[in-house]
């Protein structure tokens, strides 16, 4: 997988600014293939400039065009991409920790009332207003000078870029997302396992995305579910594929892909060590049923 963030923050060709906590990155895609997978290990805000891309992660998929912005939660994502036109981008990773500030700095003046609607969403659309249209403008226009925007000028326009998303109404279940994560220290380490299993990353790139350590992940995950997160991950994914392969709408090679395999002998092999029966033969017998 493409680790996206450490790209963006390591790439020197990239026309980005980096200010406390948050990267912003005016972007077009050099990827060719039409699809691919990522994951970043912050949130990711993205508003089209121009082209078409659709985001899916484990149980949510969601396209945007140009004009249109998208919430991606930290994790992995498949990526679909268009060619009739170049994907360009206004990008944002923002950090937990500049959410809690700049939530924590305003919460009493805009007096933000978290209500009962979901959050539990891996990539949604935002629903954009003129001020926050006006925001991404705004920021747009970073890019376009000579020289970089003061860090303190950047920093209070991608709050801005925050307030003017919970501000909005239309927003609320984003703006649920967006307390609970200022009032954590850290993400709950079950929800990253729970929606990022089916995603080729490893053990420290899961430590990541639960903000921890790797000692610390495996202390915690040993905790939670009682056994070590190498066999559970394996568990997981395997009882996903069996899942899977009750319909035919996916061949051996895509069930093992959606549920983190990347090679197809060390799926087939691994299945038949749990279930008895080859990934084929099992379709066989429960399409039979």
């Amino acid at each position: 997988m493409i680790d996206f963030y450490k790209d963006i923050k390591d790439g020197l060709h990239y026309n980005k600014f980096e200010c406390n906590g948050i990267i912003c990155i005016e972007y077009t895609c050099p990827i060719p293939k039409d699809k691919f997978d990522l994951w970043f290990r912050s949130d990711l805000i993205v508003h089209v400039l121009s082209g078409k891309k659709t985001w899916r992660t484990f149980d949510h998929e969601n396209t945007a065009a140009a004009g249109e912005t998208m919430y991606i939660k930290k994790g992995g994502s498949h990526v679909r991409q268009y060619f009739f036109e170049d994907f360009c981008m206004l990008g944002f990773f923002v950090s937990d920790d500049f959410i809690r500030r700049t939530i924590s700095e305003f919460r009493e003046k805009l007096s933000i009332i978290k209500n009962k609607s979901d959050t539990s969403f891996q990539v949604t659309k935002i629903t954009n207003s003129p001020a926050l249209t006006g925001c991404f403008q705004s920021l747009l226009h970073y890019f376009k000078e000579k020289q970089p925007p003061n860090e303190s000028l950047l920093s209070l326009k991608c709050k801005e870029l925050i307030l003017g998303i919970i501000s909005n109404s239309d927003n609320q279940y984003l703006t649920n997302y967006l307390l609970e994560v200022s009032k954590l220290q850290a993400p709950g380490l079950s929800e990253v396992m729970e929606k990022n299993f089916c995603f080729n990353l490893s053990l420290a790139d899961f430590a990541d995305l639960s903000n921890r350590s790797l000692s610390t992940f495996k202390r915690d995950f040993q905790r939670i579910y009682k056994q070590s997160p190498g066999k559970w991950l394996l568990e997981k994914r395997l009882q996903h594929a069996a899942g899977l392969l009750f319909t035919d709408k996916l061949n051996i090679g895509q069930v093992a892909y959606e549920c983190g395999f990347e090679d197809i002998s060390h799926f087939s092999r691994t299945f038949r060590q749990k279930f008895g029966e080859t990934p084929l033969n099992y379709r066989k017998q429960v399409i039979s049923h």
